[in-house]
């Protein structure tokens, strides 16, 4: 009964340009580190965007698209120099980015959205879709984490 249950929900996979597509925003991720400026790393991303098919599904092309999105995000950060940081525990509880709450927040509601309108959805959008539901995990309140993610120890 197991195999019957997991062989229906991940029936579909990606294939063909959407496969294609979305193993080439992974790859963009990995070596965007080869970069050293935020401007350069941009760029780099820029031109992968442009270079995706325009024959992509809607599934793959959200999937592409927030991908981006984060990766953009980190690529403007610029890399800090371990050498000249403390590790010494903070005093206060850090302030909450908002921007970055926002962008965490939005892409699991456009995730959430996609997934109610749409059905046979491949493991690589449920892969994205957890990961972007666990990125919204540091902006919950700890009565939400520990209704939402019961079985998890935070």
């Amino acid at each position: 009964m197991l195999i019957l249950f997991t062989s229906k929900v991940f029936a579909r996979e990606l294939s063909g340009e959407d496969l294609k597509a979305v193993n080439k925003i992974l790859d963009s991720k990995l070596y965007v580190s080869d970069y050293k400026t935020p401007e350069e790393k941009l760029a780099y991303l820029n031109k992968i965007e442009k270079s995706l098919a325009s024959s992509i599904s809607p599934e793959a092309a959200l999937i592409c698209k927030n991908s981006l999105i984060m990766a953009k995000e980190s690529a403007k950060i610029p890399e800090v120099d371990l050498s000249s940081l403390s590790f010494e525990m903070p005093k206060k509880k850090e302030k909450v980015d908002e921007n970055a709450k926002k962008l965490a927040l939005d892409i699991f509601e456009s995730y959430k959205t996609f997934a109610a309108a749409n059905e046979d959805l491949s493991s690589h959008f449920w892969f994205h879709y957890k990961e972007a539901e666990l990125q919204t995990l540091p902006y919950l309140s700890k009565t939400q984490k520990s209704s939402r993610y019961s079985c998890l120890r935070l």
